[in-house]
């Protein structure tokens, strides 16, 4: 029995080595890239695009100082949206991390069914980006925007920074990412018409132009890239290839000596660095990193729904990006000037939640999360009807092994064994 034992834990260490060894195979592809891009940001000034870059790659950036104010002349919706998304890629909280709430302030901008200027578009797209990176993603107001965004697509099906332009790709790779975030299918007619308007854009060397007929450009190739990854797809696949060419060597070829990226050509400018970051970084826009992951187990009534480390910003945030790495079903209602909370999942009521064995005396969507903590949600009883939490142990010594069941005492917020004892 032990031999069969240790021939199948050999085999599954050999078959994660393989996957691991195909996962580093293809970041190792472009490590020196990232590794040039990451130092040359760092001796630039801070800024809310390096802040996210960074942190998407990794990267701890001890001083965020900067981020506890926004100037007076970035105090707009577009202002406050990119400090929110700089403050939750580097997993702090935009709520009360500045000298003011942040989130508070571009949730003042919404009027009229959408964000800041009526005429714009971007603003609409960065306000959904960053109130769904703090959680707050089911708002009506962002769920408005949503709609707001949809409805001014051109009729090409991509999108301008307004509503009179014509379609440019930058625009509309961020439309596709904030549509995303607001949880318009992939499959829906506008995405998918969207993107075949990115594919009509390319160029015969890999990358794209801001605009239809001029050059490629590493924003453009790092925007589109990124969408890409939102999308689930390959920027390196068949899809996205032309003349034998992908974004990705486009944007790799733009890339100077000291580590920064040249917008069209060698000597114009690097400010398109920290776009080419995120996206040779894998990521997309909300820049999510390790830095905000949490714990969460969903204990139904009959089995455990979900055990998984999950980046977020507030417990219920937690519920609507585990649905989709756990696979349950879920709906949110909302009381009326009070806030969201969770109805059911997969069919299932009466949903309470626990942060670090405490239960909150807020609503799930109010309690934003601090970087490691941990979050259960049960379906049963109140506490002091009865319910207590709990956790089984296991200890070997030799060939003996003892479970031991632990449950939470609150009033000495510890954990101490059951008065049953262990289990042999």
């Amino acid at each position: 029995m032990k031999k069969k034992i240790l021939i199948i834990f050999l085999a599954v260490i050999l078959i994660s080595l393989i996957g691991f060894s195909n996962f580093f195979e293809i970041k190792a592809e472009n490590q020196s890239e990232i590794d040039k891009v990451i130092n040359y940001i760092k001796s630039q000034p801070q800024t809310a695009w390096n802040t996210m870059a960074l942190a998407g790659a990794g990267e701890a950036e001890t001083n965020l100082d900067y981020l506890k104010s926004v100037p007076s002349d970035q105090k707009s919706a577009m202002g406050y949206a990119k400090y929110i998304l700089a403050l939750t890629a580097a997993g702090k909280n935009p709520a009360n991390f500045g000298d003011e709430n942040y989130v508070e302030k571009l949730k003042s901008f919404y009027q009229d069914s959408q964000f800041g200027e009526k005429d714009l578009i971007n603003d609409d797209i960065w306000a959904v980006l960053a109130l769904g990176s703090a959680g707050q993603g089911n708002l009506s107001m962002v769920q408005d925007a949503k709609n707001y965004i949809l409805s001014h697509q051109n009729s090409d099906s991509g999108w301008s920074y307004n509503i009179s332009s014509s379609s440019d790709t930058n625009d509309t790779a961020a439309a596709i990412m904030a549509l995303l975030e607001a949880g318009v299918s992939p499959s829906l007619p506008a995405i998918l018409n969207a993107v075949s308007y990115l594919k009509s854009q390319q160029n015969n060397d890999g990358g794209f132009p801001y605009s239809a007929a001029s050059s490629s450009d590493s924003c453009s190739d790092a925007w589109i890239i990124s969408a890409i990854y939102k999308l689930g797809q390959d920027p390196i696949s068949s899809n996205w290839v032309k003349n034998g060419k992908n974004p990705l060597n486009h944007l790799v070829s733009l890339q100077d000596e000291d580590g920064g990226f040249w917008w069209q050509s060698e000597g114009d400018n690097k400010s398109c660095s920290s776009y080419a970051l995120v996206a040779l970084s894998e990521k997309f826009y909300p820049v999510e990193t390790t830095y905000n992951l949490h714990h969460l187990r969903i204990e139904g009534k009959d089995n455990n729904i979900c055990d998984e480390k999950i980046s977020g910003e507030t417990a219920l945030d937690l519920i609507i990006r585990g649905s989709k790495i756990c696979g349950y079903d879920y709906s949110i209602s909302e009381y009326p000037g009070m806030g969201f909370y969770l109805a059911k999942i997969n069919g299932q009521d009466s949903w309470m939640y626990m942060v670090n064995s405490i239960s909150p005396m807020v609503g799930a969507d109010s309690y934003y999360l601090e970087p490691g903590d941990e979050i259960l949600w049960f379906s049963g009883e109140w506490l002091e009807k009865g319910w207590l939490q709990t956790k089984v142990g296991l200890t070997k010594t030799g060939d003996l092994a003892e479970i031991q069941v632990k449950y939470y005492n609150s009033e000495t917020n510890s954990w101490q064994n059951l008065e049953t004892g262990g289990i042999k």
